[in-house]
């Protein structure tokens, strides 16, 4: 990996509060891949910690499953943003099938 490469990993963790593993961090190839990654982390975090949440919550956490496309849309618009901003391209430019070697020139 690269300088820039962990640079953006960096920026993702510190943005979502996840933690990256190396092995999956090499795995990503396209903007998608992160992208999945991502929800797929926060995922595994909320319920992880869902059990630990009292019972009022509960309706919260109903709630928030169900505005899920929201979040998505929220996971994008950050993901796309921190991509732009780390490898200097325009946002236009970040789409989920968008390399990060071929298409957006990463290092």
């Amino acid at each position: 990996m690269g300088l820039e490469s962990v640079e953006l990993v960096m920026a993702v963790e510190d943005a979502f509060e996840i933690s990256i593993s190396d092995e999956e961090a090499g795995e990503i190839v396209k903007v998608g891949d992160f992208y999945n990654l991502i929800l797929k982390l926060l995922r595994k975090e909320a319920d992880s910690k869902e059990g630990e949440r009292c019972l009022t919550a509960h309706n919260f956490i109903e709630i928030q499953k169900s505005l899920k496309e929201w979040h998505e849309k929220d996971v994008w618009g950050i993901l796309k943003v921190l991509v732009a901003e780390q490898l200097g391209v325009k946002p236009e430019e970040v789409t989920l099938e968008a390399r990060f070697v071929d298409d957006l020139g990463m290092n």
